[in-house]
């Protein structure tokens, strides 16, 4: 289904639920961020309720309302913790004031504990809810190992996953996977519509390759790049594996893995796998970086890779590979918006064969990985910039508010019958 057209069109007052660290320099943190940014690009006032912390990163023309600390740890992390429940209940009270004070038309919800937010948030002011949903909780909860033991998580995960989306007045998916799962769950499909998340392609124009080059010493050497979490469902596993299958020929060539915020447990188990794989001396690790750091990691790649076999959502990393112009090796379940040898190298999911065939394709044959670059570059102007994708959001936000005028409109007649019928 495409987005609705805008039947009307004036400031809005928007609140978005960010149940997560925000500002932060990773994936959906990342997103809300610049996404809200469009929002008040295109003049509405936009206001964020969020976790007590973030990363030191500037913004522009939103508003952050945090709620309490708790006295908890300010660290930038990502998956669960003990605390979040307690912060998200903290977070309907602060989303409840802030309508009220602020007279949000609209509640914008990212994310499943987001959406939990949002749902009491509706239930208690009665503005219309529109739920971003980015993945689904059967593809990542279990992944974590937070939730023990591992039956209980998939039981929630299915739970959420069948429970949470329904209460939305209307759904954006960031891929068609996603909407269809959705749809298997008994959503309906008139209340769905697919728009990807973006990027600001101009943030990579002025991108220096040679920034870090020498104080991560890769001078004369090739790299493989991974930017992204270290969580377990980003199988990382399976890109050393792959990296570790190439030949003598590719002695010179690095593996690069740049990460928004330090995991010493998993980097520990990575390491430790580097090692039995006997690639540890060509490996380069870059732990916490501020965002403007981004690109210029992202340009030293000769080859970026994204190895997560199975993803709902739309893996950021992706679009932010494609608007460098890096050529890209990506597995089937996560290569969104990547088509095989016309922007990208795709290769089976969890086949460490295929991947490694990916890499030495891409590094050997440079006029092949230039082509797939410029054309995953091409790719994500025309279709990935934030600019179109907020109008698009715009028009389902005036849809979302005519449409409730119009149930007004329809139940005040209803009762003005009624009442000369009696």
């Amino acid at each position: 289904m495409s987005a609705p057209a805008s039947p009307t069109s004036r400031k809005l007052s928007i609140l978005i639920v960010a149940a997560c660290p925000f500002p932060a320099n990773y994936g959906s943190p990342g997103a809300i961020k610049e996404m809200s940014e469009g929002m008040a690009d295109l003049g509405h006032d936009v206001h964020v309720v969020t976790y007590p912390y973030g990363d030191e990163m500037p913004v522009r023309g939103i508003h952050i309302h945090r709620i309490g600390g708790l006295g908890v740890s300010h660290q930038v992390h990502s998956g669960p913790a003990w605390h979040k429940p307690l912060f998200d209940l903290l977070m309907v009270f602060k989303a409840c004031r802030l309508i009220w004070k602020y007279k949000c038309d609209i509640i914008h919800s990212h994310n499943y504990e987001g959406q939990l937010v949002g749902i009491c948030a509706k239930l208690i002011t009665g503005r219309p809810l529109l739920y971003n949903a980015v993945n689904s909780m059967t593809d990542e909860l279990s992944s974590y190992g937070f939730i023990k033991p591992a039956f209980l998580a998939r039981w929630l995960a299915a739970f959420l996953d069948r429970f949470a989306p329904g209460f939305s007045d209307y759904i954006l998916t960031l891929t068609p996977n996603l909407l269809e799962f959705l749809a298997g769950k008994g959503i309906e499909r008139e209340r769905m519509v697919c728009i990807p998340a973006g990027i600001w392609p101009e943030m990579f124009q002025h991108a220096n390759p040679d920034r870090f080059r020498h104080e991560l010493q890769l001078q004369g050497k090739r790299v493989v790049l991974y930017t992204g979490t270290l969580d377990h469902f980003q199988r990382l596993d399976i890109l050393f594996r792959a990296f570790a299958r190439l030949g003598q020929e590719f002695s010179d060539t690095v593996l690069l893995v740049v990460s928004p915020f330090a995991n010493e447990v998993l980097r520990r188990e990575l390491e430790t796998l580097a090692e039995e794989l006997g690639i540890t001396a060509r490996m380069r690790w870059v732990d916490k970086h501020p965002l403007e750091d981004l690109p210029d990691y992202l340009v030293l790649g000769d080859v970026a890779v994204a190895p997560r076999p199975s993803s709902a959502g739309h893996p950021i990393k992706i679009l932010n590979y494609m608007g460098t112009n890096r050529p890209i090796v990506a597995a089937i379940g996560g290569a969104k918006g990547i088509r095989h040898l016309q922007n990208g190298f795709v290769c089976r999911d969890e086949d460490v064969d295929h991947m490694a065939e990916g890499f030495s394709t891409l590094l050997t044959d440079r006029v092949l990985a230039k082509q797939l670059g410029e054309a995953a570059l091409q790719t994500v102007r025309e279709e990935y910039d934030w600019r179109i994708q907020c109008q698009k959001i715009e028009n389902i936000y005036f849809h979302m508010i005519q449409a409730r005028h119009t149930r007004a409109q329809s139940i005040a007649g209803k009762m003005k019958i009624m009442r000369n019928g009696d």
